[in-house]
């Protein structure tokens, strides 16, 4: 999972940037890559806590 999530993430942080270049941070178009990118963190940062979790509980 790591490494596609992590290619999702580099193309839509590419894509927001490309976009916001003509547009300003605020255009729509602009805050819907933005709102998709940030679920997609939040779900990576979620899988890694949750196997850090399993990690440690196998420690304990």
């Amino acid at each position: 999972m790591k490494p596609k999530v992590l290619e999702q993430i580099e193309a839509l942080r590419l894509e927001m940037q490309q976009i916001a270049l003509d547009k300003d941070l605020t255009d729509p178009r602009v805050v819907m890559v933005s709102q998709r990118l940030d679920l997609l963190i939040n779900k990576f940062y979620l899988f890694q806590r949750k196997k850090w979790q399993r990690c440690y509980k196998r420690r304990a």
